[in-house]
């Protein structure tokens, strides 16, 4: 119709041009109706301190403290989602997956950890590596947590080879849904839930 009050009558409508012209047109807006709305709110520094201090100034007890504070570091510095690093269940580990203190050692010339992560999101079947380093600022240092953390574990006699990182004083293991009921429960006061939150760069909670 465009084409004819210009008076371009003569217009061939069927030229391959003009239909992929059109295609496209219809892509553009097929893409735009179907485009996802991400509501999903990044962990940040400034959020992750604050996870640091509801913890610390919580009643609970000092291992599930070190448990929450280790596990959302190693996340967080880690980039890795919460499924890489915690049981399926609270009454058993999945081997092939829980990150076991098996998978973590500890570099003493730089006082770092190498961590192997046995089903990354990209799923080699050797799994994946990731480094965490120390990091000095805002009392956030993944190396001193996961050092504390070892040292607590083994109080309860829980630091085998074999045994999961994040195991709880009450014998049960850490869980994506026990740490995501936990991060409500400790941000409740500045975060909505009502809209899906991650816990880091792109580990869902």
């Amino acid at each position: 119709m465009l084409h004819k009050l210009k008076g371009f009558c003569n217009i061939d409508l069927q030229d391959d041009i003009v239909n992929m012209m059109l295609k496209g047109a219809d892509n553009l807006i097929l893409s735009a109706q179907c485009q996802p709305h991400n509501n999903r709110r990044a962990m940040t520094m400034p959020l992750l301190r604050h996870f640091g201090h509801k913890l610390s100034t919580s009643n609970w007890d000092p291992i599930t403290r070190q448990c929450f504070w280790t596990a959302g570091l190693v996340a967080f510095f880690g980039t890795v989602r919460m499924g890489e690093l915690l049981s399926p269940t609270e009454s058993q580990a999945d081997p092939t997956s829980t990150l076991t203190w098996e998978d973590i050692y500890h570099r003493k010339e730089d006082d770092s950890f190498l961590i192997h992560l046995k089903i990354p999101k990209t799923a080699p079947k050797q799994g994946e590596f990731v480094d965490l380093f120390k990091f000095k600022k805002f009392g956030c240092c993944p190396v001193a947590a996961l050092k504390n953390h070892k040292k607590k574990q083994m109080e309860l006699g829980k630091a085998r080879p074999k045994d999961p990182v994040f195991s709880l004083p009450g014998g049960q293991l850490m869980t994506t849904n026990s740490f995501n009921a936990g991060l409500k429960v400790l941000m409740a006061d500045i975060c909505d839930f009502k809209v899906r939150t991650s816990y880091n760069r792109h580990c869902t909670s």
